[in-house]
């Protein structure tokens, strides 16, 4: 594959948003990039020039920023200042300053508002939602409370109107419950293509119900129970036989009217015809 279908990992949003997520997400791919195009043990300069070069503007403004922090100057015999070290276009220093900068620039308050922002989208699968929750939750610093700020993410931002409400009344539940709930509806298609809330948003109280019926382990709380009416099987061993000729897929059936009973009613007895009647 030549390097015009290569797919450029840049540029890096250095000013807004989870920025340290931004920049190691863009380092990571930026170190694939380099592996694909055969530059991976290039000389650290070559490197530095394309990661300035992907990184775009924000990232340039950035490295103009602290780029003085990388040249080291000492004074000489004759009391002249002159550089003593420049690593402007070290690689390994110019990602260390990207580095700092990222970890200093990390927002608690802005990663929250990215977590508690991010709704499932129209028609987005319930897993690939709680995979972005999941990994969004990460940076929030939530410690102790993750599960409870994540289930709840859950309820006010899942799509569907119906599935939402329910889950609001399920609200002491536990996580693991309510994402088992979200993905039961998901797998047995009652609400897979949604284009709106009345139209395609499918039937939760189905489950509801069908749960309420449904003892611990697992089998229906009222079984079937025979009726008080009910008749065994009898069969007359002397029948009336009347024979009623219909077209079937090959040559006729007869329908013999026997009188045998099941529950009390009379049941069509089909047979071959035979020719005799």
């Amino acid at each position: 594959m030549g390097d015009n279908h290569l797919k450029s990992p840049g540029p890096v949003n250095l000013k807004s948003g989870n920025i340290q997520k931004s920049w190691e997400t863009f380092k990571q791919k930026f170190g694939f990039f380099l592996t694909a195009i055969g530059k991976a043990k290039a000389a650290s300069d070559v490197r530095c020039a394309l990661l300035m070069g992907e990184a775009g503007d924000e990232a340039l403004e950035v490295y103009n920023a602290f780029k003085d922090k990388l040249i080291s100057k000492t004074t000489n015999d004759q009391g002249e200042e002159v550089i003593e070290h420049d690593y402007t276009n070290n690689y390994d220093k110019v990602v260390e300053q990207f580095d700092l900068y990222a970890a200093e620039k990390k927002c608690i308050t802005g990663c929250r508002e990215l977590f508690n922002a991010r709704n499932q989208k129209k028609e987005e699968t319930f897993s690939n939602w709680l995979t972005d929750l999941r990994n969004l939750v990460k940076d929030c610093e939530y410690a102790t409370i993750v599960d409870s700020m994540l289930k709840d993410r859950i309820i006010w931002g899942v799509w569907d109107k119906r599935l939402r409400d329910t889950l609001r009344s399920k609200s002491n539940q536990s996580l693991s419950d309510i994402i088992d709930l979200c993905k039961a509806v998901e797998a047995t298609a009652r609400y897979p293509k949604l284009n709106g809330d009345n139209d395609n948003a499918q039937n939760v109280e189905a489950i509801q119900s069908f749960n309420k019926n449904r003892s611990k382990n697992g089998i229906p709380s009222q079984p079937y129970q025979k009726n008080k009416g009910e008749k065994k099987v009898t069969i007359n061993p002397n029948p009336t036989v009347r024979a009623v000729s219909v077209p079937a897929a090959q040559g006729l059936m007869t329908f013999e009217s026997r009188q045998t009973t099941r529950f009390g009613r009379k049941i069509l007895k089909p047979h071959r015809y035979d020719g005799s009647c």
